[in-house]
């Protein structure tokens, strides 16, 4: 603005178009959203002409030429401040609808983890008591053993209170690798159900990435607490296929089955956070779940991945020739 009123006097003082370059340092403020460095630097370029015009100060006309000039910055001025102000309006309602996108998302992710983590120890641990309490007549002994067995899930709930903290992945495949963690949950779960639980690899145990394990292990966790509660399944088979490009992750029991179709229309995929939870975990991943089940026939759950997806945020793929869940 110091260049601007020195061009004035320069190029012809009160008859000068210099001082419409002022307009430049208004709508970079306004296009920067500050409404009261709109209006100081309107008063203060209107101060600055008038200084710059300041020796004509004794023509009888000076008011009345300086005037319009002075009229069209203070009416940019207005223009400038009122639009930096309704812009900023428009920043701040973009600012806070993110922040309750993020914290619905947050929400969202945080009811999923409670369901599929922590939910899954306290079931076991509730039954495993309830078995304890029900030895306690016939056999002390024996009831302290369970009772104190599940010392280690006490521990493992206790681990996803303080990941639920900070939505950070399961602490058991932070600590062990898929595989064995994986095996751990399996034997875990074979000895609290009473349903046997093979597992089968192939391809050998390559190194997943931290989100495709967790999505994994959660997924195969949520598939084995569904064939307890619901199946009456003998037996839940569980493969692992880890391929040169992809790898996958089928869960099989031998249950009642359920029409999927009857399940789309109730919570299972509608509102709650078993089918649809599994389904959202393999998209996230960039993967595909694949659900087929009849009534009488069992159930079978297949989640796979290329094993070079990383990407929260990109379409999930589709497994080729395969339906996805409903």
């Amino acid at each position: 603005m110091a260049i601007v009123s020195a061009l004035v006097p320069i190029t012809g003082g009160l008859h000068s178009v210099a001082p419409f370059l002022y307009l430049f340092p208004l709508a970079l403020c306004s296009i920067q959203h500050r409404p009261y460095q709109s209006l100081a630097v309107g008063a203060l370029s209107s101060a600055l002409y008038l200084a710059a015009t300041w020796s004509s100060h004794g023509l009888p006309d000076y008011w009345l030429t300086a005037g319009p000039v002075v009229a069209v910055l203070a009416l940019a001025t207005g223009l400038a401040a009122t639009n930096a102000a309704m812009e900023a309006g428009r920043v701040q309602e973009v600012v806070a609808m993110r922040e309750q996108l993020a914290l619905a998302d947050y929400r969202q992710r945080l009811s999923q983890e409670m369901h599929d983590g922590i939910q899954h120890y306290l079931v076991g641990l509730t039954v495993r008591l309830e078995l304890a309490r029900q030895l306690m007549g016939e056999d002390p002994e024996q009831a302290a053993r369970v009772a104190i067995d599940q010392r280690y899930t006490a521990r493992q709930a206790s681990d996803e209170l303080r990941t639920l903290v900070r939505l950070l992945r399961s602490p058991v495949v932070d600590r062990e690798s898929f595989v064995e963690a994986l095996r751990h949950h399996l034997s875990v779960f074979a000895e609290r159900s009473t349903i046997s639980v093979p597992l089968r690899i192939e391809g050998g145990d390559v190194a997943l990435s931290p989100e495709v394990g967790h999505a994994a292990f959660r997924i195969v966790q949520e598939a084995l607490t569904n064939a307890e509660k619901h199946s009456q399944a003998s037996q839940v088979d569980v493969s692992l296929t880890f391929g040169a490009d992809a790898f996958e992750c089928v869960v099989r029991d031998n249950g009642t089955g359920f029409d999927i179709a009857g399940a789309a229309d109730r919570t299972a995929i509608g509102s709650g956070f078993g089918l649809r939870g599994m389904q959202q975990r393999a998209e996230s991943v960039g993967g595909w779940l694949r659900v087929n089940s009849r009534a009488g026939e069992g159930t079978e759950i297949a989640f796979g991945v290329p094993l070079s997806a990383v990407p929260a945020d990109r379409p999930a793929a589709k497994a080729p020739g395969r339906p996805a869940a409903p």
